[in-house]
């Protein structure tokens, strides 16, 4: 039912039903069409017959007493849209012009023209006894919403108010999701951002029950014990079992000289270290000359390795000369140890033709090295040519924040 219907505002209190306004709307409803006509042959188009009708219902409204001392409702209503056209006329906002419309006393305005209508009365003056005014300077936002919501609950129907409360739940539900998944996402944020180690010591409640009378508990003799196990992995010139101290690395030093658990490789590691870096080398370039040595010293080549430990992986290096990224990464991380950084090896993927048609995901393994408390990735494989004649550096090193970064993660699936 359109909002300019009298039996929409009625109540059950039957005094009311005999208001001001209730008449008004009645008045409005019966007698629309003839003061739109009375309008529009004042002034022959319908633009300024709209504002010619509204300010002649709001002068009625406002000096409806003026009722009693006219002759008919029909002649009153023509001089109040008489008046309503002198005062646009004097306004100088008349267009005067002449359209194609067709408009007669027996045309009858359209269901939503009628409503059009009397909103625009309703907005131009205070016809609306629920609708509340806003005070000057006493007055908020929230107060005026406020009092238009008490406004509007009066004639909403019982179906409205259950549809609005529907929406303002999941406009609430909405809310909460969006302030709980923004929450989640930046501590998820935050805990990536820290290693697993490193947050360890961050939480008080690993310390709890520590006692500093367990360390007093372990002997000097316990102590060279282990010192004794850890040099039996390494050998002298000569080839004889002796302790062997890794070049200089500056506080990146990977502890004990057990870099793997055979004692073999662990000598094959250490011969290589000592033959490919040296004290004058700087991190970098000990590290470049590691990488350039395992690119240049294995071949791709695709196999069944003896095992996906990396023992096993390096073996098979130390044998064949070629492998997979499997094997590259096995190999060059057990060096970097060896030479006193701490390295890992990732899993994840490398994307093949990329931008292309064929672009596909394929497994892969590279490493991650630790220098000076920033983390450093590396891909020997992906960098060095397929039959070891040359090794680029366009993943060597890369860290979030330096040129190869973006080159490096545009590649990589982590």
């Amino acid at each position: 039912m359109s909002s300019y219907n009298t039996t929409k505002y009625f109540t059950k209190d039957k005094s009311s039903r005999k208001s001001k306004r209730e008449n008004f709307l009645q008045l409005y409803d019966r007698t629309c069409h003839i003061i739109y006509y009375y309008s529009y042959e004042a002034c022959r188009n319908q633009r300024d017959a709209d504002i010619i009708m509204r300010d002649a219902f709001i002068y009625m409204y406002e000096h409806i007493a003026e009722l009693r001392n006219s002759k008919s409702v029909d002649s009153w209503q023509n001089e109040c849209v008489q008046k309503a056209f002198r005062a646009l006329l004097r306004s100088q906002q008349l267009e005067l012009l002449e359209d194609n419309a067709v408009v007669t006393t027996s045309s009858r305005l359209s269901e939503s023209k009628k409503e059009d209508l009397w909103n625009s009365i309703i907005k131009m003056a205070d016809i609306d006894p629920w609708r509340m005014i806003p005070i000057p300077g006493k007055s908020s936002l929230f107060s005026v919403l406020a009092d238009q919501t008490i406004s509007d609950l009066r004639y909403m129907t019982i179906g409205d108010i259950i549809k609005s409360v529907i929406t303002v739940l999941v406009i609430i539900v909405a809310f909460i999701a969006l302030v709980i998944f923004t929450i989640d996402f930046i501590r998820d944020r935050k805990a990536a951002q820290v290693e697993p180690i490193q947050e360890i010591f961050l939480d008080e409640r690993y310390y709890a029950d520590f006692d500093l009378t367990n360390a007093e508990r372990v002997s000097a003799d316990a102590v060279a014990a282990s010192a004794k196990q850890a040099q039996k992995y390494d050998r002298d010139e000569e080839g004889n079992l002796l302790s062997f101290t890794a070049p200089n690395s500056i506080g990146n030093t990977a502890g004990s000289p057990a870099y793997t658990d055979d004692v073999e490789v662990n000598a094959a590691l250490i011969d290589i270290v000592k033959a490919v870096i040296n004290e004058s080398m700087s991190d970098f370039e000990k590290l470049e000359a590691l990488y350039d040595y395992v690119g240049k010293h294995l071949t791709y080549s695709e196999y069944v390795p003896s095992g996906e430990d990396q023992v096993s992986l390096i073996k098979d290096c130390l044998e064949h000369k070629s492998g997979t990224s499997q094997h590259y990464a096995a190999l060059l991380s057990a060096l970097c140890e060896a030479a006193g950084y701490r390295s890992s090896v990732i899993e994840g993927s490398f994307i093949l033709n990329r931008d292309t048609e064929f672009e596909r995901d394929v497994r892969h393994y590279w490493n991650k090295v630790s220098l000076n408390g920033i983390a450093y990735y590396l891909d020997v494989e992906a960098d060095a040519a397929a039959d070891g004649s040359i090794v680029r550096k366009y993943y060597f090193m890369a860290a979030d924040g330096n040129p190869r970064w973006e080159i490096f993660t545009r590649d990589h699936v982590f």
